[in-house]
């Protein structure tokens, strides 16, 4: 249970959204998380992450150096902030955006999204439309909006002129679901999102219709309807086998060349036996899914 600490971006290419798959470099070192990837107006690529960094004194002290392939391995000394001990093993999650002309990069040096760093993470996933606007989801389903995504400045929260992140959970999220690890993307004039729901413990879809060029997103609020369970945790395997995951979470699609949707990925865990010996570990799942062309940005 060391993601505070281990969290790095990573670039891995297939020739499949099935794999196999290989990585290809380290993007940002730890402690950078949960990457979201979208293209820009002008065919550029733009990252949001979590960031936090420690001074190299500072992220050797508190590095789990025993964590391999991905798996935290029993208590030790060599992993001493495991469990949470001590308990003050908390940064801030500083919301950073960077930018690319192709997936192997160049990226350039992050940039802060103040509004949107806080003592805790808010999963935040975007689209960008053809003017250079961008409409984000962050955790609880609130709605965030900038006129410019490459300007910080603009990043505001939908319905509200206030700014200040210490006050984001008190604004409205969806309707009959708490979620998280929101996804969002555009499809005939509607903005839809897949999210993590913590009850039931499944993923959920919503919609908003994409409003007039004339709206106001200081004054109003994007209201998302809820249509109901997306997926649930079972899943069945072309072998014939099936299992129900603990955990599916961080919902992304997987998009063909001509914009239809392939997949459906998660991260997902096992058993759900929390912080025991290799058994609080995750994976991505990959799952195809059936369905038609749409439009992952404008």
């Amino acid at each position: 249970n060391a993601w505070e600490t281990n969290s790095r971006i990573v670039h891995i290419t297939g020739n499949s959204p099935h794999g196999p798959f290989q990585k290809r470099k380290v993007v940002f070192p730890a402690f950078c998380h949960e990457p979201s990837v979208v293209r820009g107006p002008g065919g550029e690529w733009v990252m949001l992450f979590s960031s936090y960094r420690y001074n190299a004194t500072g992220l050797d002290a508190v590095l789990c150096k025993s964590c391999k392939g991905g798996v935290t391995p029993e208590i030790s000394d060599r992993c001493p902030y495991q469990l949470g001990i001590p308990k003050n093993l908390h940064h801030r999650f500083q919301q950073m955006m960077s930018t690319a002309p192709s997936p192997f990069g160049p990226w350039s040096s992050p940039i802060e999204i103040p509004q949107l760093s806080a003592g805790w993470d808010w999963n935040t996933d975007l689209t960008i439309n053809a003017d250079g606007s961008a409409v984000a989801l962050i955790r609880g389903g609130t709605t965030v909006y900038a006129s410019n995504y490459s300007d910080p400045s603009t990043w505001k929260i939908n319905g509200d002129l206030l700014s200040s992140s210490s006050l984001l959970l008190q604004h409205k999220g969806w309707d009959g679901a708490s979620v998280e690890d929101p996804y969002i993307w555009q499809q005939n004039g509607v903005y839809h999102a897949l999210a993590h729901a913590f009850l039931p413990f499944y993923g959920v879809h919503a919609y908003a219709p994409i409003p007039p060029a004339s709206f106001d997103w200081a004054l109003y609020p994007l209201n998302w309807t809820v249509t109901g369970i997306a997926y649930d945790n079972l899943v069945n395997f072309t072998d014939g086998s099936q299992h129900a995951y603990a955990r599916r979470e961080r919902p992304h699609l997987v998009w063909g060349p001509s914009g239809n949707i392939l997949a459906l990925s998660n991260g997902v865990q096992f058993d759900g036996q929390l912080r025991s010996h290799y058994k609080d570990g995750v994976f991505t799942l990959v799952q195809p899914v059936k369905s038609f062309k749409t439009n992952r940005g404008a």
